[in-house]
Parts: C-alpha cells; sequence; structure tokens
C-alpha cells in the first residue's frame, strides 16, 4: 500500500508544480505560490514515507511515530527542506534542520493554534 501511496505523492506533486507553472506563467503569482508551496509539503510528505518504509517493521513504536509526521506540517516542511541543503554528512544536516525548525512552530490562521 505504501508503494501505491508514493507513486500517487509523486504523481501528485508532478501535478501540482505543472499548475503552478501554468499559474505564473498567467501572472497568476500568488496562485502559483501557494501550489508551489502545497508540493513542496507533499515532497515532504513522500520524504516521511520513504523513511518509515527504510524503518521497516521491526520497532512499531517508532514506525508509528514516523507514519504520524506524515500529518505534521512542520516535519514535512522540514524534510522538503533537508533536500535543497545536500548535507555532506548527519552532523552537518542536524545543524541545518536545528536552524530551520521553529521553536514554537504555529500552525493554523489564528496564531494560537500550536
Amino acid at each position: 500500500m505504501l508503494a501505491e501511496g508514493l507513486a500517487a505523492i509523486a504523481e501528485h506533486c508532478r501535478a501540482l508544480e505543472i499548475a503552478a507553472e501554468r499559474s505564473y506563467e498567467a501572472k497568476q503569482y500568488r496562485a502559483a505560490a501557494i501550489l508551489r508551496s502545497v508540493a513542496f509539503e507533499e515532497a515532504g510528505k513522500f520524504l516521511v514515507l520513504l523513511d518509515a518504509v527504510r524503518l521497516g517493521r521491526s520497532d512499531s513504536t517508532l514506525l508509528v511515530e514516523q507514519l504520524k509526521r506524515a500529518g505534521d506540517h512542520l516535519a514535512k516542511g522540514l524534510y522538503a527542506s533537508a533536500i535543497d541543503c545536500r548535507p555532506a554528512n548527519l552532523k552537518e544536516l542536524l545543524r541545518f534542520l536545528e536552524f530551520d525548525r521553529r521553536t514554537l512552530y504555529l500552525d493554523g490562521p489564528n496564531d494560537v493554534d500550536f
């Protein structure tokens, strides 16, 4: 099921990026930015799920925690951002992620939703 889901997410990302390009060409810049933002987060979800596959089923607690990240906006954003940095090693990746991570991440339109 995960393989089918990953394929669907990849196709969804491609479709969003194509729609973003068309919106940009039509000078609908706000729509293009929104579509790219959604595509970015979907790419992060893909990477979260890919790591879930790599974990396997041996540690169910760890697997459940990883799968929860697929619905977490900050986790998906951090995963997607990590791709752009091209770290040389784990220490460099962790330093990058710590810089990108926000201490109090607000997840909602009201500035009080944590």
